[in-house]
């Protein structure tokens, strides 16, 4: 090879250095993320108290060290009330709105993008939410009846929800009648049954349980008595289970241990028989706990046992609510005395429905509460379903700002609101294309108990294509032809409620926000029960949104508090290019170095994270 003249060379050696170096762009986009990659945060008014002296100066040094967006909160303060700041403005009043347009003005001219949460704290909801608009159950009262004979009377008021709001007199502000059914000659179902699934991984060997006693006084609920345990290492069916235990159980308060022969489980069945002096309506339960061989309770909840899914309450036949007092749910939550922490049987008997033709429709003889009919030849049962509110409320509201959350199943109550949201907002910053607000927030959904709508029955016929109402018992613990049936029915009835849920509250909202130039970032999949009630098909929520957001907790990356994956996975499949994480939540606040978090990042990272939003600055 010959060598280059001197002065080529020399002349190659200056243009290689005025030219331009190869940059390798993803080399160059981790030493100079572009700002969409930069990092946001949640960005609090603690008890909606801003000091607007203090802001800029905060504001600014956050822009400085690489930040780029906020996520913006009013939000009611914990801890010591000599650490609080001072109660600020109820959430969108004028002076509320003067402070919110005031930090996004300022991020504004710093370069930040803003999302706003829509409500003081979560879920969905203000002050100024009426009982018509806030969220519903379907609450029931039933009455027996032996046939023929006319009768003309008052059908029983099904009890209330004690949070929903009431009048000075104590009658609720909102209440509907929903369906009257009569069932003739309905099968009793001797005792009350739970099924647990239990904690994963499964089988497990269990050797004994380990039953706590309880009573309701204020309604004559007696201790339990006589019970049978079964289990099954296969499936939850009737036919699959096998008795391993029958006991009885001494008419007092505390531990009471059972042991029997080591056998692998998937799942287990209490079968409470009756209570004491053979009681057969009204018995309570305080905790049912069923012990490995290695002694581990696999049947208690996330709710006793916060760093797992814990065991899962399947079916039961019969409570005294659906949620909070005497719930079925509390019979595994590790706590052993009070209403809140114990079960109780309603008063409506534990039945079973052979046949869909014993059951008839009778709203058309009802008014306002008072039946008149003709009771055919028979033993029926009447059922009354009816509208009420659940008294859900803000989660952790400013101090003046507390409220109804919304009903989350009528799109109109949607509508409503986000209207009500953006004129408050629109009087003070005006057009939002010139603002540096672009999107409203929906903070992850933890809306609790048995959701329903006015519409719900007829969404439900328009989607599935049938009439749920002779169904209804099914939410009660009865059993309705058969097994099968029932599963089904109780599918469609999930499904349901997860569409209606995505097109009334998802849908709606990104719909009114979208006239006016502004998109909605939501946390819409999440963990869903045991931590949260989300009712919805994920990946359908998350495609009706326009930036999705997750969440991770740094020290339980294997608990259901991991939401990243399925987070990512939608974002792909609806070419959304940036997947948000609300990340490293916990409750260990300020106790942390960078180092004690990278390791929970870098696998948020690899499931699919590009966007790390800070809980919480």
């Amino acid at each position: 090879m010959r060598s280059c003249p001197l002065v080529v060379c020399t002349l190659l050696w200056v243009v290689s250095l005025l030219a331009p170096a190869t940059v390798d762009p993803l080399e160059a986009g981790f030493r100079d993320p572009p700002p969409e990659a930069r990092p946001s945060v949640y960005f609090l008014l603690l008890d909606g108290y801003l000091n607007r002296d203090w802001v800029v100066k905060e504001l600014e040094e956050y822009r400085r060290l690489g930040v780029t967006g906020l996520t913006l909160f009013d939000m009611g303060a914990r801890g010591p009330a000599s650490a609080r700041p001072p109660a600020g403005p109820e959430f969108l009043s004028p002076a509320s709105v003067a402070d919110l347009a005031h930090v996004i003005q300022v991020a504004g001219k710093l370069g930040m993008k803003v999302e706003l949460s829509v409500s003081s704290s979560w879920d969905m909801g203000a002050s100024w939410v009426t009982p018509q608009d806030a969220s519903k159950t379907l609450v029931r009262s039933h009455l027996e009846l032996d046939g023929p004979r006319d009768f003309d009377g008052d059908l029983p008021v099904p009890p209330i929800p004690a949070e929903a709001p009431r009048d000075a007199q104590g009658r609720p502000l909102f209440f509907r009648d929903v369906a009257l059914i009569g069932i003739r000659n309905p099968e009793l179902r001797p005792g009350f049954e739970f099924i647990f699934e239990l904690e994963q991984p499964v089988p497990r060997t269990v050797a004994r349980v380990v039953l706590y006693n309880a009573e309701n006084p204020a309604t004559g609920h007696r201790y339990a008595r006589r019970f049978v345990v079964s289990v099954s290492d296969s499936s939850s069916e009737d036919e699959a289970f096998r008795p391993v235990l029958s006991g009885s159980l001494e008419p007092r308060t505390g531990p009471q241990e059972f042991r029997f022969p080591p056998t692998p489980a998937r799942y287990v069945r209490l079968h409470l028989l009756d209570g004491q002096d053979g009681e057969q309506r009204k018995v309570a339960l305080a905790e049912f706990e069923v012990w490995t061989a290695d002694d581990y309770n696999a049947v208690l909840s996330y709710r006793g046992r916060r760093t797992s899914a814990g065991g899962k309450l399947v079916e039961y036949s019969s409570a005294l609510n659906v949620q909070g007092e005497w719930a079925a749910e509390n019979v595994h939550d590790g706590r052993w005395s009070g209403p809140a922490q114990c079960w109780a049987s309603s008063p409506m008997p534990a039945i079973t429905v052979r046949s869909p033709d014993q059951i008839v429709r009778l709203e058309q003889h009802l008014n306002q509460g008072r039946l008149h009919w003709r009771v055919p030849e028979g033993r029926w049962l009447l059922i009354r379903y009816a509208l009420a509110n659940t008294g859900e409320r803000l989660k952790v509201p400013s101090p003046n700002s507390d409220g109804l959350a919304t009903d989350h199943l009528d799109a109109e109550v949607t509508r409503r609101y986000i209207r009500e949201v953006i004129r408050r907002l629109g009087e003070r910053l005006g057009d939002f294309r010139r603002s540096a607000l672009h999107e409203l927030y929906l903070a992850s959904y933890e809306v609790r108990g048995m959701l329903w709508s006015e519409s719900f029955l007829e969404e439900f016929r328009k989607r599935r294509g049938y009439d749920l109402v002779p169904f209804l018992p099914l939410f009660s613990g009865a059993r309705v032809v058969n097994r099968e049936t029932a599963d089904r029915v109780i599918f469609d009835y999930r499904k349901t409620l997860g569409e209606v849920v995505v097109d009334a509250y998802y849908r709606a909202a990104v719909e009114e926000a979208h006239k006016v130039g502004l998109g909605v970032h939501a946390e819409a999949g999440g963990p869903g029960p045991p931590v949260h009630q989300v009712p919805v098909d994920a990946l359908k929520a998350l495609g009706a949104i326009d930036s999705v957001r997750g969440e991770f907790w740094p020290f339980r990356p294997d608990s259901p508090l991991w939401v990243v994956k399925e987070t990512a996975a939608a974002a792909n499949i609806y070419n959304k290019p940036l997947v948000h994480m609300e990340a490293f939540t916990s409750n260990r606040h300020w106790e942390e170095a960078p180092q004690d978090l990278k390791a929970s990042a870098d696998r948020a990272f690899t499931e699919g994270m590009n966007h790390v939003v800070w809980h919480t600055s």
